[in-house]
This record gives C-alpha cells, structure tokens and sequence, in this order.
C-alpha cells in the first residue's frame, strides 16, 4: 500500500502464493507417493497400481487449501496501515 498497491491487489497476491505453494507441496507429495511405490515394488516385487483420479483429487483439493489459509492472512495484510506496516520490519 506504501507504493500504490489497493487491497484487492495484495489479497491477490497472498492468495496466488498460497496456491502455488499448496500445489508445489502437492505435486512433491505425489512425487513421493510415486518414487516410494516404485522403491517399494523394486524391494518387495509386488507391483502396485495407480489411479489417475487419486492424482487429480490431490490437485483439486491443493487449491481450495491454499485458498482458505491463504484468505485470512491475506486480509489481514491488505487491512495493515503501511505505516504500521512499514514499522514492524
């Protein structure tokens, strides 16, 4: 707000950044889940199977979780006078 930014534009920067990071944590999970299958298909030799919905339930559900603890904070920065913001750091 120091430099011209309205509140709309900070809510909209924290919430892009919490989705991007719930997504990244997302797609590390699945990355994991599947490495760890393999590794586990490799020492065991049982193979395991995937499903594609799963993969895209996780994604689906990354977004609205990073939406909603993204919100409050976000709202909280964008209400900050920049003053009292500015003072803080």
């Amino acid at each position: 707000m120091a430099v011209g930014a309205r509140r709309g534009d900070i809510m909209r920067r924290f919430l892009i950044e919490s989705v991007l990071v719930c997504l990244l944590g997302g797609a590390a999970g699945i990355a994991l889940a599947l490495g760890g299958g393999n590794l586990l298909t490799l020492i065991a030799g049982t193979p395991l199977s995937y499903s594609m919905l799963s993969v895209v339930l996780a994604f689906a559900s990354c977004s609205p979780i990073g939406v909603g603890f993204g919100f409050m904070p976000a709202r909280a920065a964008s209400r900050l006078d920049p003053l009292a913001a500015l003072a803080r750091h």
